[in-house]
């Protein structure tokens, strides 16, 4: 059973097992009924690692903000005890492309889009399993009908 959150190989081994249909299969309609609780089981992934990685996208925001505050050498007492962060040492960076550039290579922003690009491949993996479920549908009523059809049933 996948129960979010989950890392991008479990994501991976269990649709390796979902993914299987034996077409040789007499039980075909079985696999027809199956399709919709994957289904609700892929949709149920994703939208909780959609969720985290809105959530980065607002944390990664507001920590921009708070690094090039810091940067400026305007960070507040507080502000610093929050992150465990140091005071900025040198000559403040005023300059919008000097900060561009430092907060481009930010340790503290660089953590945060790290995680999120994570949450967004197991969201992008997701869609893909959806799409390929929601075809499933054709190829298994596709093969039932082969099936009658070679039976002299329709």
């Amino acid at each position: 059973m996948l129960v979010p959150p989950v890392k991008i190989d479990q994501l991976n081994d269990e649709w390796d097992m979902d993914s299987h249909i034996d077409l040789q299969d007499p039980d075909l309609d079985i696999q027809l009924l199956k399709i919709s609780s994957l289904h609700s089981k892929y949709c149920r992934v994703r939208s909780y690692h959609k969720r985290i990685s809105i959530g980065l996208e607002e944390r990664y925001r507001t920590t921009k903000e708070l690094r090039r505050e810091w940067l400026e050498g305007k960070s507040t007492l507080e502000i610093l005890e929050k992150y465990k962060w140091d005071q900025f040492q040198g000559n403040p960076v005023t300059a919008r492309t000097a900060q561009e550039n430092r907060l481009d290579n930010d340790p503290e922003l660089t953590k945060i889009i790290l995680k999120k690009k994570i949450q967004d491949l197991i969201v992008e993996q997701c869609d893909m399993y959806i799409k390929e479920l929601n075809s499933r549908n054709y190829a298994i009523r596709g093969a039932i009908d082969n099936r009658r059809y070679l039976k002299g049933q329709i």
